[in-house]
């Protein structure tokens, strides 16, 4: 109860007594007589019953497992917070790239004005749209009657006549450049094979092509009018005057010398058959221009002829920039495509540099690739810089500088109409390429989330089921594949849905997730749809989404497991940190170049002693790192901050024991570091267990003595009844007497 002064012991134990001192050095006179366990008890029992604060230790195992772990989550959030930053410039400028609103209400809204646009059929009377066109004569109706009435605009809603300035104004805002163009491609006659007793009968075959008549047997030969008044001449477009070829090509017919003209030429060629058996495509197509968004609109109206007499319409539509840098909306998209050059230049060189550590460390060049987000960073890169050429070719696409301006059309130089067919191509691949690349950031995101536990739940689940998945898909294509082919022997001849492989893919896969029906099917074959549905949907829905369904389970329960697993282990923290807290410490730690204007808050840590250490001079991951080769081979798992120096010295690699501490005062990896013995709360909750344990010790220690007791009583009573009997029957027998 007395004052009692500290003192060092052997440079293990702080805050000791004499009277401990005196029972240490009485217990280390006994030591030979000890095992190292029974002295290691005893000296803890002396420690713990004078509350004396023990030697601190490190954590070795614990240590190198917490240092490794948080490298990589460091090294993984840097990476992280600049791919979002990267994806985030890149998602902008596409975004400002697409103009989507713009071109979507521009195209959406030609698109109803023509497509919605009905006529009456002349002989049968029925009134009819762009998608009801199922004959030659349907095809010749609507571009009489719609496209040359609602493309050429020649007066005002009121019905008075436009002045030339406003010619042309569909909608009252897009304006048509210079008329419209017809095109055909054709196929060639006796291009399928025609049995010789069916050539009297059918002397004409024509086969298929494909790729909108640009593959396959096609007609590049000059054809006569009805009359042979006319000869149609097959051409290779070209960009104005300029010898440079242009990827469109067939037998053009120009529309631009007004109303009236127009209608007698559609009928003239409709009089001279200039669609005929020998048509394979067709193509209305013009070009308007909105000054209002600055948008050039690309539309085409396109008739497939198929050889088994059926003509299926579609429209497509593609909006262009009329100019690329101009205004203040393009230069600064104009600048987010130089950071997003220098970001991947960047995320180009810094993957290159880990290909070859990879490389050196395993000793094989390809050992990156053997890692599934490896694999999605290298393919993504490689599709940056196929979007990067794609969007040269856009921006240095010789059509504008091709294009004339006056004041009542927009022409090429040499005066022939302008042909956004290749320029609409690339522009439509090249934001199908920037989705694409979207998709796979998708992914590379869903991979660095791993950097947190708390967020990291669905990329672990694919990650443990990711393998089960595959070769489960591969089983499930296989399976669609079989009722695909069911499909097309059953329905193929009656169903369009299921008439070609690629269609009938995706409507089989339609019927799997309920977008088809059992009725649709019936209507075309009441006997085969039974035979079909019922099957598939008993294997495919019943059985196949539920096993898909049951691997992503057991991978989410897998890493469930595993989370609490390392809940109950040494490695605790490193689950319980919350996303935002690390984002937002790892972002103040990317700061210390401006270390000296952050506040005292954000700059100093607290440790559990109180003191404040300056969070930007402590050791850095790479430092704790090094600081781990001098105890790399050591096989103890605890050391003390004194054994850890002095290895470290021998290694020469000079450390102060205080940035000891802070290591492992930051990294949670003191011995016993959840329940410190030099709490006086901890250490009286301890006291207070001990005691309880004793007492119940105590009490089983007593009823085993009551037992034993009891039972050597009732032991001796059975050695007396033993001794009587003996000494009874030594009275009756000498020799017993005399032994």
């Amino acid at each position: 109860g007395g004052q009692q002064d500290k003192m060092v012991l052997g440079d293990e134990y702080e805050g000791a007594t004499d009277q401990v001192k005196e029972q240490l050095e009485a217990l280390g006179n006994i030591g030979t007589k000890l095992s190292d366990n029974a002295k290691a008890l005893l000296t803890e029992a002396i420690v713990f019953e004078e509350g004396i604060l023990p030697p601190k230790r490190v954590d070795l195992r614990k240590l190198r497992t917490v240092v490794t772990i948080k490298k990589e989550r460091s090294d993984k959030g840097k990476a992280f917070i600049f791919y979002l930053f990267f994806m985030a410039v890149y998602t902008n400028m596409v975004i400002l790239q697409r103009n989507p609103y713009n071109s979507q209400t521009m195209q959406f809204g030609v698109q109803k004005y023509f497509k919605e646009a009905t006529y009456v059929d002349p002989y049968s009377f029925e009134v009819k749209k762009f998608d009801d066109t199922t004959t030659v004569d349907d095809l010749w109706h609507w571009m009489q009657a719609i496209l040359v009435e609602s493309v050429i605009v020649d007066t005002y809603p009121n019905g008075q006549p436009t002045n030339k300035s406003d010619d042309g104004l569909i909608l009252m805002h897009n304006k048509l450049t210079s008329g419209f163009r017809l095109t055909q491609r054709r196929v060639a006659n006796d291009s399928c094979i025609l049995r010789e007793e069916f050539s009297n009968f059918a002397p004409n075959c024509f086969g298929r092509v494909y790729w909108d008549a640009r593959l396959g047997p096609t007609d590049t030969l000059p054809f006569l009018s009805a009359d042979a008044s006319e000869r149609y001449i097959y051409e290779d477009s070209k960009i104005g005057a300029s010898d440079i070829p242009y990827l469109d090509s067939g037998y053009f017919q120009i529309f631009q010398r007004g109303k009236q003209w127009s209608r007698e030429r559609m009928a003239n060629l409709r009089r001279q058959m200039w669609i005929n058996e020998g048509t394979a495509w067709i193509r209305a197509d013009f070009v308007t221009y909105n000054p209002n968004v600055r948008l050039f609109g690309y539309y085409q109206f396109v008739f497939d002829l198929r050889p088994s007499g059926q003509i299926l319409p579609e429209f497509r539509s593609e909006t262009m920039a009329a100019a690329m840098y101009e205004t203040f909306v393009d230069f600064m998209r104009m600048a987010l495509e130089i950071v997003t050059l220098v970001c991947w230049c960047w995320l180009t060189f810094s993957t290159i540099k880990n290909i070859r550590t990879v490389g050196r460390k395993s000793k094989n060049r390809f050992a990156y690739f053997r890692e599934f987000d490896n694999k999605v960073c290298v393919t993504q890169i490689l599709l940056f810089f196929a979007c990067f050429c794609w969007w040269v070719a856009i921006v240095q696409n010789p059509i504008r500088d091709q294009l004339v301006v006056t004041e009542t059309s927009i022409s090429f130089k040499d005066g022939s109409q302008p042909n956004f067919t290749t320029l609409a191509i690339f522009v439509h691949d090249y934001f199908v390429a920037s989705a694409v690349n979207l998709v796979l950031a998708l992914f590379r995101i869903l991979s660095m989330m791993q950097v947190n536990p708390s967020i990291s739940q669905l990329s672990d689940t694919f990650s443990r089921c990711r393998k089960n998945i595959v070769q489960f898909g591969l089983v499930l294509v296989l399976m669609i594949i079989a009722f695909l082919l069911m499909a097309h022997l059953m329905f193929g001849a009656k169903m369009r849905q299921f008439s070609t492989f690629d269609t009938g893919f995706i409507s089989t896969v339609q019927v799997m997730l309920g977008a088809g029906t059992y009725t649709d099917l019936s209507l075309v074959d009441p006997i085969a749809a039974p035979v079909f549905y019922y099957p598939f949907v008993f294997i495919m829905i019943f059985v196949v989404f539920n096993m898909t369904i049951a691997i992503i389970m057991d991978g989410y329960a897998l890493s469930q497991e595993e989370r609490k697993t390392t809940r109950k282990s040494h490695l605790r923290e490193l689950n319980e940190i919350k996303f935002y807290h690390q984002l937002f410490w790892g972002f103040i730690r990317m700061m210390s170049p401006f270390a000296g204007l952050m506040p005292r808050a954000l700059r100093f840590r607290t440790m559990a002693d109180g003191t404040q250490v300056d969070r930007f001079t402590e050791p850095s991951g790479a430092e704790v790192v090094a600081l781990l080769e001098p105890v790399e081979k050591i096989e103890e798992r605890f050391l003390t901050i004194a054994e850890y120096k002095e290895a470290c010295d021998q290694a020469n690699m000079p450390v102060r024991e205080t940035q000891l501490e802070q290591i492992a005062e930051r990294h949670h990896c003191w011995e016993d570091f959840e329940e410190p013995v030099y709490r006086k709360e901890r250490l009286e909750m301890r006291r207070i267990q001990d005691a309880e344990k004793m007492e119940r010790t105590i009490t089983l220690l007593q009823e085993r003595v009551a037992t034993i007791v009891a039972t050597q009583q009732q032991m001796g009573a059975k050695v007396d009844a033993i001794l009587r009997s003996f000494v009874v029957g030594s009275m009756q027998f000498p020799e017993a007497q005399m032994i």
